[in-house]
């Protein structure tokens, strides 16, 4: 399947690294590709991500990118529930919300099979997304008090 990433950080290339892992084309965007050689926050070079991924994937900008994917993916800074999705691995529970039903289930079904999710909790419409950007200042002092973004949250029913 052709994916469209938007985001060259280290969640970008996380996900980016993953898909193309399972075999997918992926097309990571990038508001400056001809920069490979410039460390991402605290991702890798896109250079050392191209060479990680076996060069089976490609760098453009965010306009390469979009029109590439028969799915987008936003893994642009600030959104915490795509970091999220990066450090996916444990059990832990992913949040999503949307206005579209049919939409969410398709993320749904693609966050379970490709990244082997088990707990993804449909919040609502799209206004309880802001509930989950709230998760993101907590989990920064928490990377703080821990040392590591290695760690996640499991809500107990």
């Amino acid at each position: 399947m052709k994916i469209g990433i938007v985001g060259s950080g280290v969640v970008g290339q996380t996900i980016g690294a993953k898909l193309v892992e399972r075999g997918e084309d992926v097309v990571l965007g990038t508001r400056s590709p001809q920069n490979v050689s410039d460390k991402r926050g605290h991702g890798k070079s896109l250079e050392e991500w191209l060479k990680a991924t076996g060069n089976k994937a490609r760098v453009g900008t965010f306009a390469d990118a979009a029109p590439h994917g028969e799915i987008v993916i936003n893994a642009t800074s600030g959104t915490g529930s795509l970091e999220a999705l990066g450090l996916a691995g444990g059990d832990h529970d992913l949040f999503v919300s949307g206005n579209d039903a049919a939409a969410k289930a398709r993320v749904t079904e693609l966050l379970r099979q490709w990244f082997g999710w088990r707990n993804v909790i449909d919040l609502g419409d799209i206004t309880t997304a802001r509930g989950a950007e709230m998760l993101m200042p907590i989990w920064l002092r928490l990377w703080g008090a821990l040392g590591t973004p290695m760690f996640n949250f499991r809500i107990a029913r």
